[in-house]
């Protein structure tokens, strides 16, 4: 019989492990489709820039890098009411929500990466570890760099579970974040509701200059 990982017998393990990684790259390309979103670009764009990276930290950080240098206000130092302006708090408020999705991205691909490149095994002896429950064998993983797994840590199956869960409740918030830029994009303030001493119509107002 050819050889085959001891997680044959561990379904549950191998089942969540898949999970991780299918979710993983769905959460990349939520945030590629973010940036676009964000950044008021094509998704094609978006997707050229986001995945030239081959790191996902790179990804991540290209991608938090890009909205600071878009949706940063321009003002200059001596400006008090400019802090206040109503779209200067809109693309503020936008970077600041994009930024907290960033860094909850950074945490759960971290802990991804660890699940995928780690060496995963069953404990066979008592020696190595006690059984988890009657009949089973606690899984364990190590990392490759270690020779063997004398430095194993036993793996409990909810530890997986819950990063599943995580990068799906991080996925449904990056879409609702991009849904929101939809509507109404950080770079662009509407201010129909904006009432003028002049009285003259609304207008919409890009990037701090009036629309053409």
């Amino acid at each position: 019989m050819p050889w085959q990982s001891s997680l044959e017998d561990r379904p549950e393990y191998v089942h969540a492990i898949g999970m991780i990684s299918i979710e993983n790259a769905n959460l990349e390309l939520a945030l590629a489709d973010l940036m676009a979103t964000a950044l008021s670009i094509s998704k094609r764009v978006a997707h050229a820039i986001y995945f030239t990276p081959r790191a996902a930290a790179l990804r991540i950080d290209i991608l938090e890098a890009a909205a600071k240098a878009k949706l940063t206000p321009k003002l200059s130092p001596d400006s008090k009411s400019g802090h206040d302006h109503p779209f200067v708090k809109q693309k503020r408020e936008a970077l600041q929500k994009i930024i907290k999705l960033t860094k909850r991205s950074h945490g759960v691909t971290q802990r991804r990466h660890d699940v995928i490149h780690d060496a995963w095994g069953v404990a066979y002896t008592d020696e190595e570890l006690e059984t988890d429950r009657e009949g089973s064998r606690p899984v364990i993983s190590s990392k490759l760099k270690v020779a063997s797994f004398t430095e194993a840590q036993v793996v409990p199956i909810t530890s997986l579970t819950d990063l599943v869960r995580d990068l799906r409740i991080l996925i449904d918030n990056i879409h609702s974040l991009g849904e929101e830029f939809r509507r109404h994009p950080p770079s662009m303030a509407d201010l129909r509701k904006s009432s003028t001493k002049s009285g003259s119509s609304a207008r919409a107002v890009k990037d701090g200059k009036p629309a053409s």
